[in-house]
C-alpha cells in the first residue's frame, strides 16, 4: 500500500474493499512510487479467492508496468494540444471527433463547439462541393496533401487553410492537419496586383513610346492619330477609341460634306441637311480617327453642335473630362445620357485638350456592348497620350505651315 501514489490510494482501497465485500474483480490503472523515488504507471488486475465459508483465502492477480505507454500517450496528447497548427480527428462523414485548441485561435470556435459538427459547416460555400470529392478520396484509403480551402470564422470572416489528411480505413477515421495560409494568400494577391500594375505600366510606356516614335518618324497627322486610337483601344480593351476636333463657327471642314445629316449618324430632321451654312455657323465636331471592333459601324464624320450635341459640347469646350461607367445608372445629365445612348454607348471616358495654337481635340474611349468600370490608370493613359498628341499635332502644323513673322497659325482642323 505504501508504494501506491498518494493520489491513487483512495481509489485502490475502494476497489479492494468492493472485491472483498462482493467478490468483484479488480481492474485499475494507478501509479506507484518506487523506493528510489521513481514514478511508475501500472495496470493491476486481481481476484479475491474465498473458501466454502466465505472467508478470504487469498488475493491473486497481475501488475503490468504501463509507464512507457502512458508517457507516450502523454507526449501525444501534449503534442496534439500544444500544436500551433489546427489538428483534427474526423469520421468518414467529415464530422469532428476531436480537435485541438488551435482551432479556437484561428476560427474562434471551442472544441465543444466543433466536435460533432461536419467540416462542411465551416467551409466557404464555394468550397463545400470540393469537400465531397476529398472525403471520397480519403474513404478510399488515399491521403490528401495541400488541399487549399477557405473556412469561415465565428465572426464571419474567411481564412485560408492548406489541409494534409490521412485515413485509417479499418477504423473509419481521418487524421488531419490544417495550416493557416491566409497571410500567404494575401501576399500572393498583393504580388499579382503588383505584377499587373507594373505590366500595365510597361504597356502604357510602350504605347507612349510608340506614339513618340511616330512623331519622330512621321509628320503625317492621320498616321499619328490612327496609331494612337488603335493602340489605346487595344491597351484598355474597349469597343471604340476615337479622336475628334472641335471646329469653331465659320471654319470650313477638312473634307467635302455631301450630306451632313447622313454623315452625322444622328437624326436631326430634314431641315438640318438642307442648310450647310447654318451648320458651319454653329460649329461642329469632326471625328477623323477611330479604332473599333470588327462589326461596329463607322462614326467618322461631322456632327453639328445643336440642342442635341450641346451637352457634350459643354464638356469639350470647357476642357472637362467625362467618365461614365454605366449610362443606365447615369442620372446627372439626362440630355447627355440620351445623346450617348443614341450613339449606342454604354460607358464613356473622354478627355479634351487644347494644343498650342488653340484648337481643341478630344480623345474618347467607349464600351458599347457592356458596362466598363474605368480605373485611375485608364485616365492616366489617356492623359499621357493626349500630351504626346498635342506635341505631335503642333509639330505637324509647323511642318505643313512654316512659321513666318507676324503670321497667324493655320487652323489644325484643316491639316
Amino acid at each position: 500500500m505504501q508504494l501506491i501514489h498518494v493520489k491513487d490510494r483512495q481509489r485502490w482501497r475502494q476497489a479492494f474493499e468492493r472485491a472483498l465485500e462482493f467478490g468483484t474483480s479488480i481492474d485499475l490503472d494507478y501509479s506507484i512510487v518506487r523506493p528510489s523515488g521513481e514514478l511508475r504507471y501500472v495496470s493491476g488486475k486481481g481476484q479475491v479467492e474465498f473458501d466454502r465459508d466465505g472467508h478470504v483465502v487469498r488475493l491473486f492477480g497481475t501488475v503490468l508496468d504501463m509507464t512507457e505507454r502512458v508517457r507516450a500517450e502523454a507526449d501525444r496528447d501534449r503534442f496534439f494540444s500544444m500544436s500551433l497548427d489546427p489538428l483534427g480527428i474526423l469520421d468518414f462523414e467529415g464530422q469532428f471527433k476531436r480537435c485541438n485548441p488551435a482551432w479556437e485561435d484561428r476560427l474562434g470556435y471551442s472544441e465543444s463547439e466543433m466536435v460533432g459538427r461536419s467540416i462542411r459547416d465551416f467551409l466557404a460555400s464555394g468550397d463545400q462541393q470540393t469537400s465531397n470529392t476529398i472525403l471520397a478520396q480519403l474513404r478510399s484509403g488515399e491521403p490528401i496533401v495541400g488541399w487549399e480551402t477557405r473556412c469561415q470564422t465565428k465572426s464571419g470572416e474567411y481564412r485560408w487553410f492548406s489541409w494534409n489528411a490521412a485515413p485509417i480505413v479499418a477504423e473509419k477515421t481521418i487524421y488531419a492537419i490544417a495550416r493557416d495560409i491566409s497571410e500567404r494568400k494575401a501576399a500572393e494577391v498583393t504580388l499579382r496586383q503588383s505584377e499587373q500594375k507594373y505590366r500595365l505600366l510597361a504597356q502604357q510606356e510602350e504605347l507612349i513610346n510608340r506614339i513618340t516614335q511616330q512623331i519622330r518618324n512621321s509628320l503625317d497627322l492621320d498616321t499619328i492619330l490612327q496609331t494612337a486610337v488603335t493602340a489605346v483601344r487595344e491597351l484598355l480593351r474597349v469597343d471604340r477609341c476615337n479622336f475628334f476636333w472641335y471646329v469653331p463657327p465659320d471654319v470650313s471642314p477638312s473634307s467635302n460634306i455631301l450630306d451632313l445629316a447622313n454623315s452625322s449618324n444622328l437624326d436631326h430632321g430634314d431641315d438640318h441637311s438642307a442648310d450647310m451654312s447654318q451648320a458651319l455657323s454653329q460649329g461642329y465636331f469632326e471625328l477623323i480617327a477611330e479604332a473599333k471592333y470588327e462589326t461596329a459601324s463607322s462614326r467618322l464624320g461631322h456632327y453639328p453642335i445643336d440642342d442635341t450635341t450641346k451637352p457634350l459640347a459643354d464638356y469639350v469646350l470647357n476642357l472637362k473630362g467625362l467618365r461614365i461607367d454605366d449610362c443606365e445608372t447615369f442620372d446627372d445629365n439626362p440630355e447627355l445620357r440620351s445623346l450617348l445612348e443614341t450613339f449606342g454607348h454604354r460607358s464613356v471616358l473622354l478627355l479634351p485638350f487644347k494644343i498650342e495654337s488653340g484648337e481643341i481635340g478630344t480623345l474618347s474611349c467607349t464600351s458599347d456592348r457592356e458596362a466598363h468600370h474605368w480605373e485611375a490608370r485608364d485616365l492616366a493613359i489617356l492623359s499621357a497620350v493626349c500630351d504626346r498628341l498635342s506635341i505631335a499635332i503642333s509639330q505637324a502644323a509647323l511642318y505643313q505651315n512654316p512659321a513666318t513673322p507676324n503670321a497667324a497659325p493655320a487652323p489644325v482642323a484643316r491639316i
